[in-house]
């Protein structure tokens, strides 16, 4: 069993996916291996593809285009690494990053999921910013504090890694239609396990760029929570379901509904809508709480700018 397996899902990103194969191969590491799995790609994918000439690389092409959770679960069951790091085709490894990802897990043997900062790049690879969870470094203990401090954040696949023999890939499975199944992964793990944050980054991520997914109306939000009602099932959960449901709420308020404003009134007025039919989110008292605010600061907003127009 290698020590590492780079599990890196692809679809019609082929100049960025050379950007991301030079970043992996270069890792002086030689326990790894390379996992591509090429969603059939129309553009010149196959090429990058067959460029490298490392034998840690191993990669496939699909017959046809299986969507992209599904593609994430053909690399899962095909890796065979002690630790499975997740990687997109957009994004890319910072210098020694899985080299000193290997010794940081000889440090904590006891963690199942490790999580990182995030470098945000531009196509052009332009630093944006960073993102940042915690403000340092830190072992997180299995259940609430793992559980809060992990499952959310992992809507973000890229650094993501996880240890293979804890890994429940039919919950995986099973939540592929919420498109961050990889939440689960995690969730299930650190239930019952420690998981660790790093505070500083182990990629870089590149935002901006075009997707080639289509996002429900409520922005996934009442399948994410009810993938949180299956990880975290009965009154034993209970405290912890809430704090996750909460976590996903607050982002509505925080960003979906800015996003969605940003577009236009109507389109935020459909938006608010689609989420009323979430029974969690029409008993959130967070939700409604900020529903008023933000709509309130809108107005305050929208008043000042048509006074300033005078």
């Amino acid at each position: 069993m290698v020590f590492f397996s780079v599990i890196i899902p692809t679809y019609n990103r082929a100049h960025l996916l050379e950007r991301c194969l030079r970043s992996v191969t270069a890792c002086s590491l030689t326990d790894i291996e390379i996992l591509v799995s090429d969603n059939a790609s129309p553009d010149t994918t196959q090429e990058v593809l067959h460029s490298f000439h490392d034998s840690r690389l191993r990669f496939w092409r699909n017959e046809t285009n299986i969507g992209p959770c599904q593609n994430q679960l053909k690399l899962l069951q095909e890796a065979q690494g002690h630790w499975i790091f997740f990687l997109t085709d957009d994004d890319c490894l910072v210098v020694g990053a899985l080299e000193k990802l290997a010794l940081i897990l000889r440090i904590y043997p006891n963690v199942g999921v490790v999580s990182s900062s995030v470098n945000n790049i531009d196509e052009q690879e332009n630093s944006v910013g960073i993102t940042h969870y915690f403000a340092e470094t830190q072992e997180l203990a299995a259940g609430l504090p793992a559980l809060a401090g992990l499952v959310r954040t992992a809507h973000l696949l890229s650094r993501l890694t996880v240890r293979q023999e804890w890994m429940d890939l039919s919950g995986f499975e099973a939540h592929m239609y919420c498109l961050y199944p990889q939440m689960y992964l995690v969730g299930a793990i650190v239930k019952k396990h420690n998981g660790l944050y790093l505070g500083e980054s182990l990629i870089d991520h590149t935002v901006g760029n075009d997707t080639y997914w289509d996002y429900h109306p409520d922005f996934m939000v009442g399948a994410n929570i009810h993938m949180i009602c299956d990880l975290l099932p009965g009154q034993d959960w209970s405290k912890e379901r809430q704090v996750l449901s909460d976590q996903i709420i607050d982002e509505v308020i925080v960003h979906h509904m800015p996003l969605t404003l940003s577009v236009s009134i109507s389109t935020w007025i459909k938006h608010q809508r689609h989420l009323w039919r979430v029974r969690e989110v029409r008993h959130s008292r967070i939700y409604w709480l900020g529903l008023v605010d933000f709509v309130a600061k809108a107005a305050l907003r929208r008043i000042k700018a048509k006074f300033a127009g005078h």
